[in-house]
């Protein structure tokens, strides 16, 4: 990973946009969720109308690196409660809020698009909660969100099967 935090704030005029950008996968690890929180909570406080997450590369973001459980038991549980916060901090938002997502989407980064108010996906985008492939269940609200938008039949269908849905 470069010294650049992996998720930045830009401006164009009153639209703030959060840039995921940690090439080649954008994975989400500890230095992601703190800079990701850093920088929703700047957009709290400022004069911005509009939220746009949004990321670099060829992949939105393959999702939590699994490595970072591999050190302490309790970093799952740090990672979640950071993830969890983070979203509901973009709900809180009273300003719109719009992923812009291409390419693949997994766990952490679809649970964030899920929070904002919509998703707008390119034709080739994948999205999967595909934490059971690893035994866990996503851990940011992403099944309720995603039954919330989608119908409960097809959040059970994410979360059950790991599977990849297209746009």
């Amino acid at each position: 990973m470069s010294s650049a935090a992996p998720v930045r704030l830009e401006r164009d005029g009153a639209v703030a946009i959060l840039v995921l950008d940690d090439p080649p996968l954008n994975l989400f690890g500890r230095a992601t969720f703190q800079s990701l929180n850093e920088c929703v909570a700047q957009v709290a406080i400022s004069d911005a109308r509009a939220l746009v997450w949004r990321a670099e590369g060829e992949v939105f973001t393959g999702g939590v690196d699994v490595h970072t459980f591999q050190t302490k038991s309790s970093n799952a549980k740090e990672m979640f409660g950071a993830l969890l916060s983070t979203v509901r901090k973009i709900e809180a938002l009273d300003i719109p809020t719009l992923a812009l997502v291409h390419g693949l989407c997994l766990t952490a980064g679809l649970e964030i698009s899920l929070g904002c108010d919509m998703i707008w996906a390119a034709e080739p985008a994948k999205f999967g909660l595909v934490e059971a492939v690893v035994g866990l269940t996503p851990g940011a609200g992403g099944t309720q969100r995603m039954a919330e938008r989608a119908g409960p039949a097809r959040a059970r269908e994410f979360v059950m099967t790991g599977g990849l849905y297209d746009a």
